[in-house]
């Protein structure tokens, strides 16, 4: 039978992991850890990763960044929607999004 977690079992997991990595853990570094409950689990049980580190009284980060740009701005998007946005601001003048769809397919052929 399958392990069922809690709330209290993940902010307890994440506890230890701050203690471990000397810092508030990125999902990277408590995967490297190889604790239980897993990120995936963690998330859905609490809501997200950060929600989870706020319930257990540990510091967030912001998450937006260049560790960022592959994740799709919009569903039907690619990162480099992301990218231009966060490096050229959203100025409409520069590029519609249209137009930003076609050099992100040219690029990632």
């Amino acid at each position: 039978m399958a392990t069922v977690y809690t709330e209290a079992d993940c902010i307890a997991s994440l506890r230890e992991a701050t203690r471990e990595v000397g810092k508030s853990p990125t999902q990277a570094e408590y995967r490297g850890l190889d604790f239980s409950p897993c990120v995936t689990h963690i998330c859905d049980i609490a809501g997200g990763w950060n929600d989870a580190k706020k319930a257990a009284d540990i510091e967030t980060y912001d998450q937006v960044g260049e560790a960022y740009d592959h994740v799709p701005l919009y569903p039907d998007s690619s990162g480099y929607e992301r990218w231009y946005i966060r490096t050229k601001g959203n100025n409409t003048k520069l590029a519609s999004i249209g137009s930003l769809r076609s050099l992100s397919s040219v690029w990632t052929q």
